[in-house]
């Protein structure tokens, strides 16, 4: 009768250990470092970035020449990358309308100025600025400022009876930290 493991037997299961966790750790370390922006998940993207420069990050984007910056807290360009659809950027007025917003002329590391089409904030841990866009693909996309969720919408009518019924949630109103 066996009382105990054979060497041959220990090594294949520490082996077999070190595979599975080499695995696990190459393919999450690269999520972080590899994730790719996109407007649809620029939450996820800014919290995955947030890992390595900080909490307060700003993306600015500019359509015509198609690239994007992101900025940490000090306003310091961190990484530039490509950014292909061609958005435009609104605000709801007490109205009840969707007005464009036209962002003021920026200067970026002393050498770039121009007009940018989209800036979007990651104010802190949990805290968003709200976007709403329009996109090239006749698309309306609301990014809450706290929750999560990002949503789509065929007819401007849609997103503002959207958000109207968001904002008399408690955070919306200031009553939550």
């Amino acid at each position: 009768m066996r009382k105990a493991f054979t060497l041959i037997e220990l090594l294949i299961v520490v082996l077999l250990i070190g595979i599975v966790y080499g695995i696990y750790f190459f393919t999450s370390s690269k999520n972080v470092k590899e994730e790719k922006f996109s407007l649809f998940k620029v939450k996820e993207f800014l919290n995955a970035k947030s890992k390595v420069y900080g909490e307060t990050l700003t993306i600015i984007c500019d359509n015509d020449t198609e690239t994007c910056f992101l900025l940490d807290k000090d306003k310091t360009i961190v990484e530039e990358f490509d950014f292909f659809d061609n958005v435009k950027t609104f605000k709801l007025m007490e109205n009840e309308l969707l007005d464009p917003v036209r962002y003021k002329n920026i200067e970026l590391s002393g050498s770039l100025y121009f007009e940018p089409d989209l800036i979007f904030k990651k104010l802190n841990k949990r805290q968003f600025e709200t976007l709403i866009y329009y996109t090239s693909g006749n698309t309306w996309v609301y990014i809450s400022p706290y929750f999560l969720d990002t949503k789509e919408f065929i007819n401007k009518e849609d997103i503002i009876a959207y958000i109207k019924k968001r904002e008399y949630l408690p955070m919306q109103a200031g009553l939550v930290e």
